[in-house]
């Protein structure tokens, strides 16, 4: 049996990220799988290491400005890309800091995908 160990529903949402390592000048650029107010799932070409510092910018609305988040890599599991053979990362990040400006703006896509 396994336990569910979220603390916030979590809803799959496609939208592009950055991914940067903190005082790295790399970004790595990918779409998120799911999203929450806790956290996010991203497919990564590479490998980030658990309890990595990561800074996140998040471009949740065309037209709206991304939200910039900080977080902790916390899970890493390899997959396949389907196209080709290249070993992907499916990368679970917790958010470390949220302003109130950002969970809003994160409550409003999980409540509106929740509810469709």
């Amino acid at each position: 049996m396994v336990v569910e160990k979220r603390r916030f529903p979590r809803v799959v949402f496609k939208c592009l990220v950055y991914v940067r390592y903190e005082n790295k000048t790399e970004i790595y650029p990918s779409y998120t799988g799911n999203i929450s107010l806790g956290g996010l799932m991203v497919t990564l070409q590479y490998k980030l290491q658990t309890d990595t510092q990561v800074l996140i910018e998040l471009f949740l609305k065309e037209k709206e400005r991304p939200l910039q988040v900080s977080g902790q890599v916390r899970w890493v599991t390899s997959t396949s890309a389907v196209e080709n053979d290249d070993t992907m990362y499916d990368t679970g990040i917790e958010f470390s800091i949220l302003t109130e400006d950002a969970r809003m703006r994160l409550n409003a896509v999980v409540s509106q995908v929740s509810s469709q």
